[in-house]
């Protein structure tokens, strides 16, 4: 088990805990109602964040599973995560993976139903890293969609910036919702 990695993981989850909580004020169909045509709800956001959580999770149990000559993240991991932050911040508009696109999420949800999935990833993902060997704790293990092999720790970095990001969002969608 690894403390520090479990610990950096809890700061994710207060982070979407505070989110959760301040859509406690809107009913389901305030966040279900799309800004604009092609837009996404605010729970449509949510949705893609808690996808791209568990997607995350998904892929990193199956790559473990299959492989074992992981390497550390070095210097240019860190320069690509770097990168990352900053596009994450700037206004840019990113076409999201497949799998977390429009698409793929629903057009309702329910806020009850998105807290209690996201309380089962929280927890699978807890799981996950009280059972991660130690000499797994710094191996490039998830390969973000434009970042490349990343570790644990960056992951993380990237989980609260993403959720940062789409906050804002979230925040928006609410506010051109009328309330």
């Amino acid at each position: 088990m690894n403390t520090a990695l479990i610990g950096r993981y809890h700061l994710h989850i207060k982070q979407v805990q505070t989110l959760l909580e301040t859509l406690q004020d809107y009913d389901d169909a305030t966040l279900n109602k799309q800004p604009a045509p092609g837009s996404w709800s605010a729970a449509q956001t949510v949705q893609h964040l808690l996808k791209s959580e568990t997607g995350v999770l998904a892929y990193c149990r199956k790559k473990m599973q299959f492989e074992s000559n992981f390497k550390k993240a070095g210097i240019f991991s860190r320069i690509r995560v770097g990168l990352l932050g900053i596009m994450l911040w700037a206004p840019i508009k990113f076409k999201a993976p497949k799998v977390i696109d429009t698409e793929n999420l629903p057009e309702f949800s329910r806020l009850d139903d998105l807290k209690a999935e996201w309380a089962k990833t929280h927890k699978n993902w807890l799981d996950f890293l009280e059972e991660l060997p130690e000499k797994m704790a710094d191996k490039a293990v998830f390969k973000h969609p434009r970042a490349g092999r990343i570790n644990w720790k960056q992951t993380f970095l990237f989980f609260q910036w993403h959720t940062k990001r789409h906050a804002a969002q979230i925040r928006r969608a609410i506010v051109a919702a009328g309330k």
